[in-house]
Parts: C-alpha cells; sequence; structure tokens
C-alpha cells in the first residue's frame, strides 16, 4: 500500500517540530539539576570572617592572660640572665668583658688670637697684603708636620692653626712671599708640576709675614699676655 505524498509532507513537517521540543525538555532537565546542587560560593564568602573571629578571640584571650599572669608565673623571669649566660658559655667570658666603648675626645681649644680664618687670606681694600701659597687643604697636625718635611727641598713651607666654616680646627701649610700677582704666577707654573698638592695663590697676614714661630711650630702666635699694672707705692 503506498504513502501519498501529502502523508510525507505532514510526517516531514512534524519532525522538526518533534525534535525541537525534545531538546527543550533535555536543557530544562539540565538546568534543573545545575539549580538543585549546592552553591559554594556562600561556604567561601564566610571563610575569611570565621578567621577574622578566630584571631580576634585569640588576640583578646592573650591581652587577657597578660594582664592576669606576669612572667615570673610561667618561668620567663630569668631569660635574661639565661641568655647572657649561654652568651658567655659559647664565646668565652673574656671576649663579652672585652667590649671598647668609643669616647668622644673634644679637640684642642686653639688659644684666641693664634689662628687663621679664610677672610685673614684675602685681600682688603685699601691694604697692600703680600701673596704667598697654600699648600694643599687644610689638614690635621700629624699630616702637617709630615708635608712640611716632604716639602723643605723644592719649597720650605710653614704651618698656621686654622679654623674653618663649619668651627673645624685644622692646620694649613703656607709658603712663599712675593710682592706681586706676576711673580707668584711664575712660581706656582714652575712648581705645581713637581708637586702633587694644590697651590693656591693667597694674600698672607701680617702675622705670616713676620714669621714668628711658637713653642709648638707655629707661625701666627697668640699675642702675649697683658702685662699686670705697676704695684703703687704706698706710704
Amino acid at each position: 500500500m503506498g504513502v501519498s505524498p501529502r502523508s510525507k509532507f505532514v510526517v516531514f513537517r512534524l519532525a522538526p517540530i518533534t525534535a525541537t521540543k525534545t531538546l527543550k525538555k533535555h536543557f530544562q532537565r539540565i538546568h534543573l539539576s545545575l539549580s538543585s546542587r549546592p552553591r559554594t560560593t556562600i561556604s567561601l564568602e564566610k571563610t575569611p570572617v570565621k578567621y577574622a573571629l578566630l584571631a580576634l578571640l585569640f588576640l583578646s584571650l592573650g591581652y587577657t592572660l597578660g594582664l592576669f599572669i606576669s612572667p615570673s608565673d610561667v618561668g620567663l623571669s630569668n631569660i635574661q640572665t639565661t641568655a647572657t649566660n649561654l652568651k658567655q658559655q659559647l664565646i668565652g667570658p673574656a671576649e663579652t668583658d672585652n667590649i671598647k666603648v668609643e669616647v668622644a675626645v673634644p679637640a684642642p681649644t686653639y688659644p684666641e688670637g693664634s689662628y687663621l680664618t679664610e677672610s685673614d687670606l684675602l685681600s682688603i681694600p685699601g691694604t697692600i697684603k703680600p701673596l704667598g701659597f697654600r699648600v694643599g687643604p687644610p689638614i690635621t697636625l700629624s699630616a702637617a708636620n709630615d708635608l712640611i718635611d716632604e716639602l723643605k727641598d723644592l719649597l720650605p713651607a710653614t704651618k698656621a692653626r686654622y679654623i674653618s666654616g663649619n668651627n673645624k680646627q685644622l692646620v694649613i701649610i703656607l709658603a712663599g712671599q712675593y710682592a706681586d700677582s706676576d711673580l707668584a704666577t711664575k712660581d706656582l707654573r714652575t712648581l705645581q708640576p713637581m708637586m702633587k698638592e694644590r697651590l693656591e695663590i693667597i694674600h698672607l697676614p701680617a702675622c705670616v709675614i713676620e714669621n714668628k714661630a711658637d713653642d709648638e711650630g707655629y707661625i701666627c702666635p697668640p699675642p702675649p699676655p697683658p702685662k699686670a699694672p705697676a704695684a703703687t707705692p704706698t706710704g
């Protein structure tokens, strides 16, 4: 028995509709199964809160115990003594007692009027001052003595007390004496290649020109103390 063309058309038209309904029912089952599962995001959100509450609880408990329990109650009062004894056992008592304590030693105070400053090495308007050399930067006393010994065959020099701009007490090395800048510049060009210290042309103060040294070898010594007034005879 044959099938009419109209029946075939009905079968082909109903087939896509049946497949669509089947897929829709399948997706509805998947959606119901997923929605019925418990969500894990709720427990994840609550977990940090639980940890924070536990930390706050232990912190409060420790603070409360610290108020009512002293270190001696739990055997911690002698912890410093125990640590010291352990250190002595490891490195020996001799090394623990041999501790160097650095004490700041004050620098010697220069007598008033016995030192130069940077302004003393400058020219003064209306005053004629001879020229000379400053050898190198301000240095310490021991370094100044060594430098003078090194220069004695090339350029005889002397030392003077010096106070820097930040009130530091040092020593400067001075050498030479010239009437004008041409002679000083000429010797500077001749001597500088033979020296590692820098030569600087300066104006010499009057005490350097006098070249009188005190008992310690410094020029520009302090002025002599004022003489006491003579006693007036009575009678």
